[in-house]
């Protein structure tokens, strides 16, 4: 699947948007990269859950060759809905779906994905919050 986005972190909300399961579960409007705003932009509404974000937050490695650059990173998506059960199935429907996947971007690959743990805390306001450490590998081709 090719699409036209400038980040990986962007392809792959695109092709969460492409799966029915998921964005039944957290429609399009509700995932974010990086950190979820706290008004809905144009609508001044508050942003309710179940909402899921995605970010890359660390680099590992990257290897240079005479077409890309390879990365592997960490990245962080989280999940966070009032009741377990719903964060759970949103979990488990995010990890069917992106487990070992590969997409295209604009400007590469995402190669692989894999799941390097996952935490489930609750905060103190009763909020739930699956937060799953993704091990991921990219391309990036030069600009």
């Amino acid at each position: 699947m090719s699409l036209a986005f400038a980040t990986p972190e962007k392809a792959l909300c695109d092709w969460w948007s492409g799966s029915a399961n998921l964005t039944g579960l957290v429609p399009a409007d509700k995932q974010f990269i990086g950190m979820v705003p706290l008004l809905v932009v144009d609508e001044d509404e508050e942003v309710l859950p179940p909402f899921a974000t995605v970010a890359e937050n660390a680099i590992i490695n990257t290897q240079r060759t005479n077409e890309n650059s390879i990365v592997t990173a960490l990245w962080t998506i989280e999940v966070s809905a009032i009741a377990y059960a719903v964060a759970k199935e949103i979990a488990l429907a995010i990890y069917d779906r992106l487990n070992k996947a590969g997409l295209e971007w604009t400007r590469g690959d995402v190669l692989d994905m894999r799941l390097e743990s996952q935490t489930e805390p609750q905060d103190d306001d009763g909020l739930w919050k699956l937060r799953q450490a993704w091990r991921v590998t990219y391309t990036i081709e030069p600009a």
